[in-house]
C-alpha cells in the first residue's frame, strides 16, 4: 500500500513540475546571474553604477529563486499529502520514501512516468 501511494504521489510531482513555469523561472536567474556578472566584470562601468545596477539585478534573481522554490514546493505538496494520508491510514509511508529504497523506488517511477509519458505522447 505505501508503495502505491508512493506511486500516485510521484506520478502528480511529475505533471505538476511539468505544468508549473519553472523553467522560465531558472532561466530568468541564470539571465540575471549572468548579466550581473558581465557588469562586475566591465571596467568602463563605474562602482557608483555597478552598484545601482547589480541591487537590481539581485532583486531579479531573489524574486525568480523564491518562486522557484515556492512552484517546488507546490509540485511536492501532493506527495506529501498522500504520505500523509498513508500516514494516517497507519502505513509508514514517509519512513519509506525516506529511505533508500524508497528514493530509487520514487525515482524509477518517476522516470518510467515519464518515458512512458512521452512514448504515449508521441503517438
Amino acid at each position: 500500500m505505501s508503495w502505491l501511494v508512493i506511486a500516485l504521489g510521484v506520478v502528480a510531482f511529475v505533471e505538476l513540475l511539468r505544468r508549473l513555469p519553472l523553467a522560465a523561472h531558472l532561466k530568468q536567474v541564470r539571465g540575471a546571474a549572468s548579466r550581473a556578472l558581465a557588469v562586475i566584470r566591465s571596467p568602463g562601468i563605474s562602482d557608483h553604477w555597478k552598484d545601482k545596477v547589480l541591487l537590481v539585478y539581485a532583486r531579479r534573481i531573489l524574486v525568480s529563486s523564491l518562486a522557484a522554490f515556492a512552484m517546488l514546493l507546490v509540485a511536492l505538496s501532493p506527495l506529501l499529502l498522500a504520505a500523509a494520508g498513508g500516514a494516517y491510514l497507519g502505513h509508514k509511508v514517509f519512513e519509506l520514501l525516506l529511505s533508500w529504497p524508497g528514493i530509487l523506488g520514487a525515482t524509477a517511477v518517476a522516470a518510467a512516468y515519464v518515458w512512458g509519458r512521452g512514448r504515449v505522447v508521441q503517438r
